[in-house]
């Protein structure tokens, strides 16, 4: 290759280490978000966030050298990393507490409709076209958010009352919401008492217990084996010896995790998180462990006899061959192919247990678990975590397959999948339709109930409230004149009927 830096001149390996430089960009993320977030709010945080996305899948798509290509890829996924706390962390704001869960897990459905588009389009057209064609979503995500008000919480910060009014109607289409504005502002007062956390989420224990069970959660999602079972996807459907097309298995799989995703989104918040962690645990578990014993019966099978020959004292040129079994096999050729769906079956149940359960909601309780003060450093840092561990996971899983085999990769990520299971099981609470202030009092934050809000806020509801009565009053005594006036003219009208 006469130009080492040209993309064209990447080994396999390489070029698996830039792709994976998405997840270093996304990385980057909490310094970011610490800042933004208390200044600009989630929502123009999110349309700043459109720049670098579009910036970088234009260097991916006119990239030549591997500079443009890498610094494309931090880009990108600086930006994704990015959305991927700060969408969560606006509709926890802009949501009602009856559908919170649902419209967190919309993010993973939303990721899963994206690759299956995308899967959908690779057929059709090559990287190149597909990477331009990925630039119009940022900007058409941008001009969408641009015309969304902002978050009620976000303006009840900055004191907006009047547009932090208008938010909530905007988002609960009702017009009585002085209640819950009023419950906003008692938030915001608790949350401005405590401050900002920083060194406090390792110290005290309502902050610090949340934020390990954050962690743990992205770590387990990460290290469930997602990513090796994608990379490796074309080589179980060879494995099992399917005929389907390599490009039909992967929509397959694409398909299965919108089906799944959009169930999680549909049941969530009846079921509740934990249920559905525990469930997805579960069938991972399951669906690993019966990868593993495929591989291992397959790459143990006795496909040929192993021959022996043994020289005869019936003459020096006389041999007699003696055949026997690999003393190592398992089964036979036969009886591995008798079971070649299981694979199918074992890749098609993992994808749907991980998006049902540890796909989206991981990324929920990111923002559910924790107070407010302490919500945009600790989901800042937990995202980071994530990414990290996706980096690790993606780097390394590769080679620790070929340093070892199929089964041992296999049985290895079945049993994170337990623990993980264990750990939900045993240690992770609850969080459907849960406050702030029951979540503080779990985490051992207090009983005390929330402060009562502030003269403000109660000024605004007050005039609010009598403006409501003066124009109810207004209408009552409107009608009570019209009423007069009708009778008036019906008097008038009979007398003259009677002359």
């Amino acid at each position: 290759c006469l130009d080492s830096d040209h993309l064209s001149c990447l080994s396999h390996s390489e070029f698996r280490q830039v792709s994976a430089l998405f997840n270093i960009g996304a990385a980057i993320v909490p310094f970011l978000t610490i800042l933004l977030f208390p200044m600009i709010g989630k929502k123009w945080t999110m349309i700043l966030l459109v720049i670098p996305n579009v910036v970088g899948w234009v260097l991916i798509l006119f990239s030549t050298k591997v500079w443009m290509f890498s610094l494309g890829r931090v880009l990108t996924g600086f930006s994704g990393g990015a959305f991927a706390i700060a969408a969560p962390a606006f509709s926890n704001e802009i949501a009602e507490q009856r559908i919170r869960g649902a419209l967190g897990t919309m993010m993973q459905l939303m990721i899963c409709l994206g690759i299956l588009f995308m899967l959908l389009l690779a057929d059709k057209v090559n990287w190149q076209i597909a990477s331009g064609v990925c630039i119009a979503f940022p900007a058409l995500l941008g001009i969408w958010l641009f015309f969304l008000p902002r978050s009620p919480v976000f303006l009840v910060q900055k004191g907006d009352y009047d547009e932090a009014r208008r938010s909530l109607r905007f988002y609960r289409k009702k017009k009585d919401i002085e209640t819950e504005l009023a419950e906003i502002q008692a938030e915001v007062e608790e949350q401005n008492k405590v401050g900002m956390v920083s060194v406090q989420l390792v110290t005290k224990g309502v902050y610090l217990k949340p934020f390990l069970i954050s962690m743990s959660l992205m770590a387990f999602q990460q290290l469930s084996g997602v990513n090796f079972v994608n990379g490796f996807v074309k080589d179980i459907f060879e494995s099992a010896g399917s005929t389907i097309d390599p490009y039909v298995s992967a929509l397959i799989i694409g398909v299965i995790q919108v089906v799944s995703t959009l169930v999680a989104v549909l049941i969530v918040d009846r079921f509740g998180r934990k249920l559905l962690l525990i469930v997805s645990g579960g069938l991972m578990c399951i669906s690993h462990l019966l990868l593993g014993i495929f591989f291992l019966l397959k790459n143990t099978q006795d496909e040929d006899p192993v021959t022996t020959v043994i020289p005869t004292t019936i003459s020096p040129t006389s041999t007699v061959q003696l055949f026997f079994e690999k003393p190592e096999a398992y089964v036979s050729q036969e009886t591995v192919e008798s079971i070649g769906w299981l694979p199918l079956v074992s890749l098609m149940l993992f994808m749907g247990a991980f998006n049902l359960g540890f796909g989206p909601l991981p990324w929920v309780m990111n923002v559910e678990l924790f107070a407010s003060e302490a919500r945009v450093p600790a989901a800042a840092i937990c995202g980071s975590f994530n990414w990290l561990v996706s980096y690790i996971v993606m780097l390394f899983t590769g080679d620790i397959k070929d340093g070892t085999s199929d089964q041992f990769c296999y049985f290895m990520f079945s049993a994170i999948c337990l623990l993980g299971t264990l750990f939900v099981q045993i240690i992770t609470p609850e969080t459907k339709g849960k406050t702030e202030e029951e979540m503080r009092r779990y985490f051992g934050g207090g009983t005390s109930a929330p402060t009562p809000p502030t003269q403000p806020v109660m000024d605004h509801v007050a005039e609010r409230k009598e403006s409501d009565a003066g124009k109810e009053s207004d209408e009552v005594s409107v009608e009570s004149v019209q009423s007069e006036s009708s009778e008036e003219e019906a008097v008038k009208h009979t007398e003259h009927v009677n002359e």
